[in-house]
């Protein structure tokens, strides 16, 4: 019979434990301030994603032969028609972008997708920001230059 009393007292001090626990856990869950924090884009949300051009200053390209990756948080290599164009990038958490030190190849593609490739990396080197939504990016300037990206 006394160990039937020590039993049956492990079990309310044992209930009791959990009960207490489950009743801190609850309330400290119920004080928590609720988050009023914005997210940003990471300039690291570019690293590992592959996008097409779609348009460069709302015009498309010839062809869908404009494939851009971003193999790094600063670095990008890009197939541009029958060209090869690659260099390093910086893009903010605030949404501010900045071409370097990129080079493309000098291949003769023909004159319609040259005077693209041109215009492509004239808006890509005078470039000031980036964002991205859904499976969109914009890369562009205040001046209302820019190159969308479908992600791919």
């Amino acid at each position: 019979m006394l160990a039937g009393r020590f039993w049956a007292t492990g079990v309310i001090v044992v209930l009791g434990l959990l009960v207490l626990a489950g009743c801190t856990a609850d309330s400290s869950r119920s004080t928590a301030a609720p988050s009023t924090s914005t997210t940003t884009p990471k300039a690291s949300s570019l690293s590992g994603t592959v996008w097409e051009v779609k348009a460069v200053n709302e015009e498309p390209p010839v062809t869908n032969e404009l494939v851009f990756h971003f193999t790094s948080a600063d670095e990008f290599s890009a197939i541009v028609f029958c060209n090869q164009f690659g260099g390093g990038y910086q893009a903010t958490p605030d949404g501010l972008y900045e071409l370097r030190g990129a080079e493309l190849t000098q291949a003769d593609c023909g004159r319609a997708k040259n005077a693209y490739i041109d215009r492509l990396i004239d808006v890509l080197v005078a470039s000031e920001f980036w964002r991205v939504e859904g499976d969109l990016l914009e890369i562009g300037a205040e001046s209302g230059i820019s190159v969308t990206f479908t992600r791919r």
